[in-house]
Formats: C-alpha cells, structure tokens, sequence
C-alpha cells in the first residue's frame, strides 16, 4: 500500500521526464553546463483540452531548438481549470520544489529536486491541508527519518526503515 502512495506521485514525473531534450541537451546537463554560462533561448508552449483554447490544458517552456526539452516554469491544469501540477525544468531535469494538487486544487505532494532527481525535503498532505507524510532524500535516495501523520495531524510513525516506501 505504502509502495503504490510513494510510487504515485512519481508516475507524473516519469511521464514528463521521459519526454526531455534530446542527447545533445543531456549532454549539456551532464557537463555542467548551466543557464547563467551560455545564453539559453526558450519558446512558451501551450495545449489545450480538445484542441479548445477556452479549456488550457499546461503550458511550459522548451528550449528554442527543441520541440520537447523543458526549460522553465511548467503547469498542467485539470479539464476544469485547476492546477494539478507545478514544476520548474532545467535543460529536461525537475529542479527545485515541484508539486502535485488534488482535483480541488489543495497541495497534494511538495518534493525538491535537484539535477533531475529527488534532493531535500519532501512533504503530503491530506485534502485538509494537514501534514500526511514528511522525510528527505539526498540524491535519488531516503535519508532522515520518515514520519507519517493521521489525518488530525497526530503523528502515528516515525522509522528509517526506507523498505516500506520503496
């Protein structure tokens, strides 16, 4: 159960990630090469929901040359209007704190990320805005203790046994 409400929030991760810059542009990222060392043109992007521009569906940069590598703000939105998803894309890699919203559009999930890859603090939330689930990761992996949370914001686990959320 634990495994599928971690693994979750990465599947929108996955799904954006898999559609990133080309090999030259991860060759870019790979040598360090940042925006403030090279000039770096991007286009906005913008989809709609069934082709309608009254219903937007995400909007987001890409670099100029690329049709598909992600530089900048991204933010999908439901068919109804409201944010379901915020992230911030260097040369195709999330990077600082992106997050995920209920239907609602209350906080869902709040992750940082650095070079593509979970970095930092990472915090749930339930539909009532209280804390569900908090922990860190350093470079892809759990570090610190896990804590878990009931819905009134009682904490009812603590652990560093990382076999639960894997």
């Amino acid at each position: 159960m634990r495994q599928l409400f971690l693994s979750s929030g990465f599947l929108a991760f996955a799904v954006l990630f898999w559609y990133g810059c080309g090999d030259g542009k991860k060759e870019m990222a790979r040598e360090g090469v940042k925006p403030a060392d090279k000039k770096i043109e991007t286009a906005n992007k913008r989809t709609y929901w069934d082709n309608d521009p009254e219903f937007l569906k995400e909007t987001y940069y890409v670099l100029q040359d690329s049709q598909f590598c992600k530089h900048g703000p991204y933010k999908k939105y439901t068919k109804e209007g409201v944010v379901n998803m915020e992230y911030m894309y260097e040369l195709g890699n999330p990077s600082g704190v992106v997050k995920d919203y209920y239907p609602d559009g209350s906080l869902y999930t709040e992750y940082t990320y650095k070079n593509g890859e979970p970095h930092g603090e990472f915090t749930w939330y339930y539909p009532n805005g209280n804390i569900k689930l908090t922990g860190s990761y350093e470079h892809g992996k759990y570090t610190d203790t896990i804590k878990e949370y009931d819905e009134s914001g009682k904490l009812t686990k603590a652990t560093t046994d990382y076999s639960d959320y894997e």
